[in-house]
């Protein structure tokens, strides 16, 4: 007798009662299965979605935001407050607090070279942003190394300045 022939056997001997309890656990326990199988992924795949929509809605406002600032930029001339490029260097590092660990400032005609031994790497990163948005001074180069104190490092940069359109 084949596994097939023993089966229908097996399920004529058994009650409508039972036949039905039988059906219903099949039922229940395929469903639980597809549950699992299918519904539990997407639904872990559409609040995954869900998610990254809305971070990507608020990098949208970021871009939008950026952009009319680029565009409100190009429409008002900016000139830098300071010609020489020493003094503009020295005025936005008295101005962000940072005249004290200014080490040395080497400008030529087109750059100017700034050196802080030991500063605070976010105090650092607003006098670049400072010397960028009021002198119209921008980093070509810089290095930046760690130093013992957390939050701080050793800071060189070469500031330049474009040409006047």
């Amino acid at each position: 007798m084949s596994a097939r022939e023993s089966w229908l056997a097996a399920w004529q001997r058994r009650s409508p009662r039972e036949r039905a309890l039988i059906a219903l656990a099949a039922v229940v326990v395929a469903g639980t299965a597809g549950y699992a199988a299918l519904y539990l992924p997407l639904a872990r795949g559409l609040d995954a979605g869900e998610r990254a929509a809305t971070r990507a809605r608020a990098e949208v406002l970021v871009a939008r935001r950026l952009a009319d600032e680029v565009a409100g930029l190009a429409r008002e001339p900016h000139r830098a407050q300071t010609a020489d490029l020493r003094a503009a260097v020295a005025r936005v590092a008295a101005g962000s607090g940072l005249r004290d660990a200014l080490t040395a400032i080497d400008a030529s005609e087109a750059s100017v070279r700034v050196t802080f031994a030991d500063v605070r790497l976010d105090a650092f990163a607003a006098f670049v942003e400072t010397a960028g948005r009021e002198e119209l001074l921008f980093p070509s180069e810089m290095l930046l190394a760690a130093r013992v104190t957390p939050g701080r490092v050793r800071a060189e940069t070469t500031l330049v300045r474009p040409p006047a359109p």
